[in-house]
């Protein structure tokens, strides 16, 4: 499924952002494209054959390439190529499954292909064949490709699939085929298969699959070698010709596992409980000894270190094998008394809300609008009025919706939806342990999502959108007739509630493993006893809370939601929520975090009204500071990269749907970025207004043309500038001086600013100054670069800084000027100048190898912009074309482009492209001086 034309854009749109758009927009996995494209070759087989006279296709014939054989053949032809486009080295391993499946199924459908005597029937039988067998060699080759781009991960996957399906030993002709293109760990099958033929419940199937296998793959085609099977070789030499001895040591054996087992049995039931804490006990000093690459810390405002959630260990793991139900564990000390009644009013409304489809009336959020007056308490209630309002009645009667009340119910409801989802998920798991055995043993590919634990089941969420519910009855029950003011307070108030809830089990989950530590030190600790088969919640669940937030938000601000007037402030009250509850205050739901922030309603809703822009960005900076403090050594874990590749899908749609906010934004977010985050830099980089048509990037544009002068709106970037210099007690009216100062900028001070870069800990303070200076020269000539530039102050500050920071901060300092190179205008014309006159020699910086070095790490910034996968930014790109393509330059003489086989081949692969675009270049230049040449001559 491709982009609708009414949602494609006016602009060419590089193909990775096109891909993940779609499928952020209509939410289609790979997998899902494959069995569409899969589908149509299918019925377009289907359809040849039907026609008379039709040729046998086969991939590897000629016609099947070069000639048209009918438009089934056309499609067929087209989707083959499509998918074989469609898998790349991320996505073959996702594919692996649905191949199989119809593989199996198709190996299925062959065997039952039986030629009969009559005449028609025997050409169905034959169309039938043929359309098997060119299926059979179609999905082969998606296959094949799948592990061309995939590797080993594909073939251990396709292997692991294979083995664990139950009909596995059926499919001889398929694994000849599988071997045949080497895409089935020969090792694995062999090692399983030889424990199959030893296995009485199953030898029958499998000595005949053994057979089968080894007579076409050993004997006639020879695809293997015999010490490949050599295990089961051995097993049917055993089978053929079994020893007596054997045979009886054989029986005793299984005699004696009988009586084992029943023994266990009996031991198993009084000690289970024991052992399973224990094995508990044991799993967590591992883990917490080893430091799993999963687990990971992150310092809290306060600076206690709380520690992320490991993705790997399953809830049935972590609690008594006797836990029937999970609790959590709350600081706040309620009455038992008041818990139970709050219980049963909830339990209550569960009844209620569970037969809103039976009422008569309509949904509370269309009917009980904020038009609706509140009765005093005391008022008789009438019969009419819907079991919501009545509901709403009882509560107020029952002191629940009294100001000190309020808190205390709202915050025990969401806690008692969260333990239902904790106890449901523990009751699925232990439902399904062949699911759940499949998961603890996957190993899932680094930045991408872990595999579900369990087969999704509704009922685990029916608490929450119960709860849900309630809140949005109360918000309209409870408001007073179109009062905005008290509709946003009791909302604010309901989410105080649900924020309290959430930091409060977070917290605890922290507190429980600070005492397992504590047990390991064998330091005294407080216990708490719980009833009978009943345990607290061993970890933090964050959807739960997910779901109340997306509920209640979608509801507030649909369409024909009451109060639409209030749905800007509504949107503002949940991302101040969003923003106290940031992934580096609370690291468990950094995913829940993230998942809400890009949510397409939110999403929508933020940044469609200007004034709640500022909210939202500084959401994405809360996200990339998070980002930065697990990257910053280098070492990325496994869930912090699939935290990484998220936002980095939701920057390309921003970078698609919202250019303008990126661009309003540019400079703060590119303040966040982390440098070596160089794809995540990217996508803010290459935003431009819709209006504007990017010129071609090899092209020249003179520096005074209405495109490269064109001003920006600096009022963002000056509020950022001036909140870093007091942050970093750093005097940027003294530099602006410096700056208009026509006399030249005096050594000392320039070694007091580098001296201030080189003890700053980050590379914030070095971004403001660099962007400080150009907005002063701009501002100061006007949006022009005078002739004079190169020896300007502003120049003449940014050489010494060049020549005299050390290689880190040199580096930065380059990133920071390659960070204004956009779309045409006036500072990327200005910091193109820059880059390109820092590559020049000039007589300030003496030390050759410090000019040489310089002029390395403007190429290596280059290259790492424009030679990792799209987005690619304008600006950098015709800079680096402009180096390599100006003689005066001497890119192609520097001894740096050649100090490696690999940099060497990449860079004489780009001189001969560039040389080509010259090429071509010149020569429609010359044709257009011949055609103006004629024309005056015709004139004359």
């Amino acid at each position: 499924m491709q982009m609708g034309e009414v949602l494609r854009p006016p602009r060419n749109v590089p193909p990775l952002q096109r891909a993940v758009y779609d499928e952020y927009r209509n939410n289609v996995p790979i997998v899902g494209l494959l069995a569409t494209y899969l589908r149509t070759i299918e019925d377009a087989t289907v359809a040849h054959y039907s026609m008379e006279n039709c040729k046998v296709l086969s991939l590897t014939s000629p016609e099947f390439t070069n000639k048209s054989l009918g438009d089934s053949h056309d499609t067929i032809r087209m989707r083959v190529i499509n998918i074989s486009n469609m898998i790349t080295g991320e996505t073959a391993f996702y594919c692996v499954s649905h191949l199989l499946r119809k593989l199996m199924a198709l190996s299925d459908a062959m065997k039952q292909v039986e030629p009969t005597g009559g005449g028609s029937m025997e050409a169905n039988t034959i169309r039938h064949k043929n359309v098997c067998e060119f299926l059979n060699e179609v999905y082969l080759f998606v296959l094949q490709t799948c592990f061309e781009r995939g590797k080993e991960p594909v073939r251990e996957e396709l292997t692991r699939l294979f083995l664990q399906d139950e009909r596995r030993w059926r499919h001889a002709d398929l694994v000849t085929n599988l071997l045949r293109i080497k895409v089935i760990n020969v090792t694995r099958l062999d090692e399983v298969l030889s424990k199959a033929i030893l296995d009485s419940s199953m030898s029958g199937p499998a000595i005949d699959f053994a057979g089968s296998v080894i007579k076409k793959a050993l004997i006639t085609e020879k695809l293997v070698v015999p010490k490949n099977l050599k295990d089961t070789l051995a097993q049917l030499e055993l089978v053929a010709h079994p020893p007596r001895s054997i045979a009886e040591k054989q029986q005793q054996q299984q005699q004696q596992q009988q009586q084992q087992q029943q023994q266990q049995q009996q031991q198993q039931q009084q000690q289970q409980q024991s052992h399973s804490h224990q094995q508990h006990q044991q799993q967590q000093q591992q883990h917490q000894q080893q430091r799993p690459e999963g687990a990971t810390t992150a310092v809290a405002s306060g600076g206690q270190a709380l520690t992320v959630m490991n993705l790997y260990p399953l809830l049935s793991s972590l609690v008594p094998a006797n836990a029937r139900r999970l609790v959590v564990l709350s600081q706040t000390q309620h009455d038992p008394e008041e818990v139970e009644k709050v219980r049963r009013l909830f339990d209550e409304w569960m009844n209620i809300n569970s037969r809103r489809s039976h009422w008569t009336s309509s949904e509370p959020s269309a009917s009980a609008t904020t038009t609706t007056t509140t009765p005093s308490p005391g008022t008789t209630s009438s019969s009419k009025n819907p079991p919501q309002y009545e509901y709403i009645l009882t509560l107020r009667k029952q002191g629940q919706l009294d100001n000190h009340q309020l808190g205390t119910f709202l915050s025990l409801c969401t806690r008692f939806c969260v333990e239902h989802y904790a106890t449901k998920t523990l009751e699925l798991e232990r439902a399904s342990p062949s699911t759940v055995h499949n998961v603890s043993a996957a190993e899932w590919k680094p930045g991408n999502a872990p595999p579900h634990r369990y087969p999704y089941d509704g009922t685990v969420f029916a608490k929450v959108d119960a709860f849900a519910d309630l809140a949005t009855v109360l918000l309209y029950y409870c408001s007073l007739k179109n009062d905005t003011r008290q509709l946003l307070s009791l909302l604010r108030r309901i989410l105080d509630a649900f924020q309290r809830s959430l930091i409060d089990h977070h917290q605890n989950v922290v507190l429980q493993m600070q005492q397992k530590q504590q047990q390991q030190q064998q330091l005294p600790i407080n216990k708490m006893e719980l009833p009978p088969e009943t345990a607290f919640v061993p970890v933090f669940q964050q959807q739960p809370y997910v779901r109340f937030f997306s509920i209640l938000f979608t509801t507030l601000v649909r369409a024909d939601a009451p109060n639409r007037e209030t749905t800007e402030q509504i949107t503002h009250v949940f991302a101040e929520l969003l923003h106290r509850l940031s992934p580096m205050k609370y690291p468990a739901f950094a995913f829940g975090w993230l998942e809400l922030v890009s949510h397409r309603i939110f999403l929508n809703r933020c940044l469609r009204t200007l004034a709640l822009w500022p909210y939202y960005v500084a959401l994405l900076v809360q996200g990339l500071e998070f980002i930065e403090h697990f990257t910053r050594d280098g070492a990325i874990p496994k869930n912090i990269l699939v935290f990484y590749k998220a936002f980095f899908k939701l920057m390309l749609v921003l970078t698609h749907d919202y250019s303008r906010f990126l661009i309003t934004y540019h400079y703060q977010l590119c303040d966040a970025i982390p440098p070596y985050c160089v794809q995540l830099l990217n996508t803010v980089l290459c935003s431009f207004p819709s209006g504007v048509k990017l010129p071609e990037f090899f092209l020249r544009v003179p520096d005074d043309s209405p495109e490269m002068r064109k001003p920006l709106n600096t009022e963002n970037q000056v509020k950022c500038i001036e909140e870093s210099f007091w942050q970093n007690g750093f005097d940027g009216n003294q530099l602006a001086e410096k700056i208009r100062d026509e006399r030249p900028m005096d050594e000392t001070y320039m070694r007091s600013v580098v001296d201030k870069l080189q003890s700053s800990p980050n590379w914030r303070l070095m971004n403001a100054i660099v962007l400080h200076v150009c907005i002063v020269y701009l501002d100061m000539h006007e949006l022009i670069i005078k002739p004079d530039f190169s020896e300007s102050n502003a120049m003449r500050f940014y050489r010494y800084l060049a020549s005299t920071l050390d290689n880190k901060h040199r580096y930065h300092f380059i990133c920071s000027c390659a960070n204004h190179l956009r779309y045409p205008n006036c500072q990327t014309n200005f910091f193109v100048k820059v880059i390109l006159q820092l590559f020049l020699q000039h007589p300030s910086i003496r030390n050759p190898t410090t000019r040489l070095c310089i002029q390395e790490q403007i190429t290596r910034v280059a290259v790492e912009k424009t030679l990792i996968i799209q987005p690619h930014p304008w600006g950098v790109l015709s800079t680096f074309m402009e180096l390599m393509r100006a003689s005066e330059y001497g890119f192609w003489e520097k001894s740096f482009i050649s100090s490696t086989p690999f940099l060497e081949s990449m860079f004489h692969k780009l001189r001969r492209s560039v040389e080509s675009r010259n090429a071509q270049q010149q020569q429609q230049q010359q044709q257009q001086q011949q055609q103006a040449t004629t024309t005056t001559t015709k004139k004359a």
